[in-house]
């Protein structure tokens, strides 16, 4: 008999209860035979039968004494068998069965059915319940259990009880495949009764990275925060799960807090570092985690995010690479001096990009510091130096930054080439002559003050290094006989010079020897050649295919970059010309104020997103960002385009206006004088078209259907004919092109 309700199992289980206990008084009573074995008892009652004669002529009836056999399960509380019988002798429990013996001789046995047939018997009666208790007094294994609950899950799931169905569901975990009950509650209205069971599942710690993110959205759309909060915040030995996942999905879902919460908890650094600062904006609170992170973390997180940081936080950051690259130690850690780990500070000059007073504090910090820093530390520096002698216009300021530059010079740890060429770059005179000298360049000396005219400074240079290059007075000579005014006096203080040092023989000889080249002389011998000829085996057809693989790969590979080089100068070159375009007054006029603000908004964010991750983006994701950029200045394009057009159409320099003439009669000379210099018009009343936009933008309203020329010739008419009239045809004439 099917069972529709609980109700109805609860009266039957009343109704069991209540008779074990009346045939269990009555079994105390009764003087008949009871036998037991294990946990079942048989109970043997005798009834008064009233039976008809056997012949069916209706004899008198005579009693007859039947008894009643009734066998009980006490520990499930529930009858396991009952029959009746006739003339029952014993009821005897032997060899795990019970025996009845009747007077007629006859033995009837009483064999105990298998577990397994006994619960499918309770389970065609839904009597899930007592299949659970007789399961568990038989010592069922655990699978034998889980297959009990995962039927009485299933019959309550069918009867609409979804909250007892999952119940029964957690109690087969470990067990039955989870993607079997998560599959019947991922219905929305369901989706309380699906967390109950995730929960359960990641606290037995059988939950995978699929079941966690289930889990997570499912408390974001219940918006159950408290719960959400319980979860994460719950230690390790209660509930285990991914975390990376879960710092995914909440930071997905909006849940910044709690994701940052979980990645500091579980030291996912660079987690917590992208979310509080790509998400959350809170750049101080980044930079003081990155303060604290062991060195190498620290390291690696100021490279990726350091333009970042020092651009919102330029102060705090410039401090925590100053003591990343000297002698970093993690905030709050005991300082030990002289133990810290130094990273290469010359790795971290990008950062400070567009942050050149910084830059300099920190390079003039390492020097300090660290006298043996790298070489880029000390050219930047000088760079920066120099850019700060060369726009300085006090004069006491400029040379106390002169001093500077020069010491950094004469330190010796900047390179020659480098520092030669930043100093010609600005035009820093005593640094050029600075490394002439220190590089023994002694006709460059002379060469530089030359080109500058300065002659005492030529014979000086002559002098002072004459006795290491004896053709500075030569170069000197030539110099001066060459100059246009008179420079004798120099020319007598060289030819001194030359005299009394004896250098004029040696010149002559130099040039005799450069007017009489040596005579060339002609040496023939014999020599052996030895010719080895190293053929190279043709290759086998498979070589030959791998060959040709490898070379397209390689040929994919090139055009690959090529594409994706090509997509980045486009994304880069539009990104600049259209931060400048939105300083040009054409475009500022087809633009509102909130427009202008929005673009550059957009193409500064792509600016600071191909600075930090440009790098390593794909050729599509370029692709996107360009189109994405595109499809937001397209409409401003458009006007300006619109705009043009409008008077580029005109293709002409000049325009005659038919009735101008006449009109110039009604004014006085004086007033037509200044009506043409207004209008820009010559004397026979030709506008040119340098004028024509100008007048057009105060064209008065005319029909649509007439022509540009049409209204600009009547509205320049009514102006001077002070009242309007009807337009005649051809009222405009191009003019003869100048």
């Amino acid at each position: 008999m099917a069972h529709n309700s609980t109700a109805t199992l609860s009266v039957i289980k009343d109704y069991l209860i209540n008779k074990l206990q009346r045939e269990s008084q009555q079994i105390e009573d009764d003087e008949r035979k009871i036998s037991q074995y294990r946990e079942e008892t048989a109970h043997l009652r005798s009834e008064i039968q009233e039976l008809k004669s056997r012949s069916g002529f209706g004899g008198e009836a005579s009693p007859s004494e039947r008894q009643l056999l009734t066998v009980y399960d006490l520990e499930n509380k529930f009858v396991a068998y009952s029959c009746g019988f006739e003339d029952v002798m014993d009821v005897v429990a032997e060899w795990g069965s019970f025996y009845v013996l009747t007077r007629d001789g006859k033995m009837a046995a009483l064999q105990e059915r298998d577990t397994q047939t006994k619960l499918e018997m309770l389970f065609k009666k839904n009597l899930f319940v007592m299949a659970i208790n007789l399961a568990k007094s038989q010592h069922l294994d655990s699978d034998g259990l889980s297959e009990i609950f995962r039927h009485y899950g299933d019959h309550l799931y069918l009867k609409g009880d979804h909250d007892g169905a999952i119940q029964q569901y957690i109690r087969t975990i470990g067990k039955l495949e989870p993607s079997y009950v998560i599959r019947k509650f991922l219905d929305a209205q369901r989706i309380h009764n699906l967390t109950a069971y995730l929960q359960a599942l990641h606290r037995q710690s059988l939950a995978n990275a699929d079941h966690t993110t289930l889990l997570l959205n499912c408390y974001t759309k219940l918006k159950d925060s408290s719960k959400l909060e319980e979860f994460i915040k719950s230690s390790e030995t209660e509930v285990h799960f991914d975390v990376e996942i879960a710092i995914k999905v909440l930071r997905q879902a909006g849940y910044h807090r709690h994701a940052v919460f979980l990645a500091e908890r579980h030291q996912h650094h660079e987690w917590y570092l992208k979310i509080q600062l790509e998400d959350l904006k809170n750049y101080q609170e980044g930079l003081r985690y990155i303060g604290r992170l062991p060195f190498e973390q620290a390291e690696s997180n100021m490279k990726r995010y350091g333009k970042t940081l020092m651009h919102h936080v330029p102060e705090g950051t410039t401090l925590l690479l100053k003591g990343l690259c000297t002698d970093y130690q993690p905030s709050g850690e005991a300082s030990d001096r002289g133990r810290g780990h130094k990273a290469n500070s010359e790795e971290f000059i990008p950062i400070f990009a567009n942050n050149p007073r910084e830059l300099k504090a920190f390079l003039e910090h390492m020097i300090e510091v660290e006298p043996r820093s790298p070489q880029g530390v000390y050219d930047t520096l000088l760079e920066l130096r120099l850019q700060d002698w060369a726009h300085e216009q006090d004069p006491e300021r400029k040379k106390i930054l002169q001093g500077d530059a020069v010491s950094l010079l004469r330190s010796d740890n900047t390179v020659f080439d480098k520092a030669l060429v930043l100093c010609q770059m600005h035009n820093f005179k005593e640094g050029v002559l600075y490394l002439y000298e220190k590089g023994k360049l002694y006709q460059q000396i002379v060469h530089y003050h030359m080109q500058n005219e300065e002659y005492e400074k030529v014979v000086e240079a002559c002098k002072r290094y004459g006795d290491h290059e004896g053709c500075l007075w030569e170069q000197a000579l030539g110099y001066f006989a060459r100059k246009e005014e008179d420079c004798k006096a120099y020319i007598s203080e060289v030819l001194l010079h030359i005299d009394q040092r004896n250098l004029m023989p040696p010149l002559l000889e130099e040039e005799e020897k450069k007017a009489k080249p040596q005579k060339k002389s002609k040496i023939s011998e014999d020599i052996t050649v030895e010719l080895v000829i190293n053929d190279v085996i043709d290759p086998t057809a498979d070589e030959l295919d791998a060959s040709k693989k490898k070379l397209q790969d390689l040929t994919d590979r090139d055009l690959a970059k090529q594409e994706r080089e090509k997509t980045l100068n486009s994304l880069e070159a539009f990104i600049f010309e259209t931060q400048d375009k939105l300083h040009q007054e054409e475009y500022q006029q087809v633009v509102t104020e909130e427009e202008r603000e929005q673009i550059s908004a957009r193409l500064s964010e792509a600016s600071d997103w191909m600075d930090e991750d440009g790098y390593a983006a794909s050729t599509r994701q370029l692709r996107e960002r360009l189109a994405q950029l595109r499809g937001l200045c397209r409409d401003m394009f458009f006007r300006v385009d619109e705009r043009r057009n409008v008077f580029g159409s005109l293709n002409l320099t000049t325009v005659r206006l038919s009735g101008v003439g006449s009109s110039f009669q009604k004014h006085s000379d004086a007033e037509s004088k200044g009506i043409k210099a207004h209008f820009n018009m010559d004397e026979s009343g030709v506008l040119l078209l340098d004028r024509v936009e100008s007048v057009f933008e105060t064209v008065v309203e005319e029909k649509e259907e007439e022509s540009t020329l049409t209204k600009l010739g009547n509205t320049i008419s009514t102006l001077f004919g002070g009242g309007s009239s009807e337009p005649a045809p051809n009222a405009t004439e191009p003019a003869q092109q100048t």
